[in-house]
């Protein structure tokens, strides 16, 4: 089975019980099915790419620069968030970048399912054309 995974950060280092989680079932996925990983990628996280890749996955990483709180780019995007459709964490996890290239890897191949990793980041697939999908909501 081909499989689209959506996560909003690389696994490592992998101290978080959501990256451990997510960890372990791609090491089982990955065992049995061709999975492709889509997550955003901060500065500093390129040290681990090539663990990631070592789980036996087709890596896709989108860099992102989130606006640090407390910061002025914060509070105008909180205060922006006002008119929007999405609540805050919603919207503050959301890239048009990692959207966009979600979007392009649907059109060049075929998914069998596209595994979401908490609704924070649901906004990124609702409009793929993927047809079977699965949410993971954490600590629900």
């Amino acid at each position: 089975m081909k499989i689209l995974f959506i996560q909003k950060q690389i696994l490592f280092p992998h101290d978080t019980g959501a990256k451990i989680r997510v960890l372990n079932i791609l090491r089982h996925l990955a065992t049995r099915h061709e999975i492709t990983f889509l997550c955003n990628l901060r500065a500093g996280e390129e040290t681990h790419l090539d663990k990631m890749r070592d789980l036996g996955l087709r890596l896709e990483t989108v860099p992102v620069r989130e606006a640090p709180r407390g910061s002025v780019r914060f509070y105008r995007d909180l205060a922006l968030n006002l008119f929007s459709d999405y609540p805050v964490p919603v919207s503050r996890n959301y890239d048009y970048a990692l959207h966009g290239r979600a979007h392009a890897l649907v059109a060049l191949r075929h998914y069998d399912l596209l595994i979401c990793y908490t609704a924070v980041m649901a906004r990124h697939t609702m409009d793929l054309d993927v047809p079977a999908r699965v949410l993971f909501q954490h600590n629900v």
